[in-house]
């Protein structure tokens, strides 16, 4: 695929500033990049090379353009992570967090990042994580972007006894448990632990 065809592709999903690089990235390292539905568990995925296939990275397409591109380099660190070490090494261990924030650090001089967003991710990429999504400042920045997203919340935000809609079902907060909210669904009364930094839907029903 030419460099044409790949901006025509990407410059829905990223920055403008970001689709050059990005595409030297996926060019040099032969990546397979394939934009899928949403999924609840994961915003993106690295697979390492086998008898097949190269590397290949899968991301959300629903997410905005710089948390695809904070995703997009979190699974390109994974690549180039087992490029030096293959599986000797932890997936979020120093190696991967060394190789994250230099390709980072990167973009944030570039001025990539919108203004303030920077903050948060330098603060983020002081020690980073398996995901964002304990990253409740960070994840506040980076929501509103989410132009889709526009009437969501985080489960921290509602109130205790509130009903609220994740995933298409409703729910009750009952209480908290450490980095959790415990919750009642309400079409059959299950108890599930929610992260408190779970983007969610209010409910037309919640007492306010």
């Amino acid at each position: 695929m030419d460099d044409k065809k790949y901006e025509e592709i990407l410059r829905k999903y990223l920055p403008e500033s970001a689709l050059i690089p990005v595409i030297q990235l996926i060019k040099q390292y032969k990546i397979s990049l394939k934009i899928v539905s949403e999924r609840s568990s994961k915003l993106g995925d690295y697979r390492c090379p086998d008898r097949i296939n190269g590397h290949r990275i899968s991301i959300n397409g629903n997410i905005n353009k710089y948390h695809f591109l904070l995703t997009f380099l979190h699974e390109v660190a994974h690549l180039l992570t087992w490029n030096k070490y293959g599986n000797r090494k932890l997936p979020h261990g120093k190696e991967w967090k060394k190789e994250f924030q230099l390709l980072v650090y990167d973009y944030l001089n570039a001025g990539t990042f919108a203004t303030d967003l920077i903050p948060e991710l330098v603060h983020y990429m002081k020690n980073p994580s398996a995901t964002t999504s304990g990253k409740i400042t960070l994840n506040r920045a980076l929501q509103k972007y989410d132009t889709d997203k526009v009437n969501g919340f985080f489960v921290d935000d509602i109130p205790m006894g509130n009903r609220f809609i994740l995933n298409g079902r409703e729910f009750i907060k009952l209480s908290k448990i450490r980095t959790r909210y415990k919750c009642r669904a309400v079409n059959d009364g299950r108890i599930y632990l929610v992260h408190k930094a779970a983007l969610v839907n209010r409910s037309e029903n919640a007492d306010d």
